[in-house]
């Protein structure tokens, strides 16, 4: 340090100047360096309370998984409670509204009048065509006669069987092809009327033959086979309960 009395330079250690021996305690207590004004720190801001991980309501096998504190890729696994994991409410509750719409209507079965409407066209239908196969068989069987040398009792009773299986042959064909094939003969297609089995499928060429062959067990019945339809809650007649068949009306309308 510099001695103020001489101007010489010494140890700071020393209590005296070494040239001139005057104490440098003085010099030492002079006025020292300005002391610099503080400086105002700003305030800090808040702390904010650390939120814990809940992982977003996530399964806890996952949230676990995925906590940023002890996030570890290598073992990360999606457990199996996430695929089964119910779906949140409200996610899937707009279909159940749909599904009511998609709800099949329900049956209506074809009643005694509408039914005998329909019958009685198919009997004009078929019956016009089994008098003209009544009619050949007759022909053909008195032909056959008049080759022979002529008419007798017993080619007239052949002729009349033919005629008759000739009858009842086309008037089986009739219902049996339109029914198995499209479940509709002429008669029901004019009166919106289908033939169904009894589970709503459609209806085989066989059990369109049995039905057929049913409907004159109910006709023998003193004719009240038919009139089941009226009583029963299916609508069935005779043939119908004996064929397993019942006979649908086309929906208008809400029933």
């Amino acid at each position: 340090m510099r001695c103020l009395h001489c101007g010489s330079t010494t140890l700071e250690t020393v209590a005296t100047c070494q040239e001139c021996g005057q104490p440098l305690q003085a010099a030492a207590e002079g006025p020292g360096p300005a002391a610099s004004p503080a400086v105002e720190q700003a305030p800090r801001p808040p702390s904010v309370p650390e939120t814990p991980w809940r992982g977003a309501g996530l399964p806890p096998e996952l949230a676990a998984q995925l906590d940023p504190e002890t996030l570890d890729l290598t073992r990360l696994s999606l457990p199996q409670t996430l695929l089964e994991a119910e779906p949140r409410a409200g996610v899937h509750a707009a279909p159940a509204a749909d599904a009511r719409a998609e709800e099949p209507p329900a049956r209506r079965y074809g009643g005694l009048w509408l039914r005998g409407m329909a019958a009685l066209v198919d009997a004009v239908l078929a019956g016009g065509l089994a008098l003209l196969a009544g009619a050949a068989a007759v022909a053909a069987a008195a032909g056959g006669a008049t080759l022979a040398g002529g008419l007798d009792l017993a080619t007239a009773y052949v002729a009349g069987i033919a005629a008759l299986l000739a009858s009842a042959g086309v008037s089986l064909a009739y219902h049996t092809l339109f029914g198995g094939a499209w479940g509709r003969t002429p008669g029901k297609m004019l009166f919106g009327l289908t033939l169904a089995r009894a589970d709503g499928g459609a209806p085989g060429y066989g059990q369109a033959a049995w039905r057929w062959i049913a409907s004159w067990v109910g006709l023998g019945l003193l004719g009240l086979g038919p009139l089941l339809i009226a009583v029963t809650r299916r609508k069935q007649g005779v043939h119908d309960l004996l064929a397993g068949t019942v006979v649908l009306r086309e929906s208008t309308g809400s029933p």
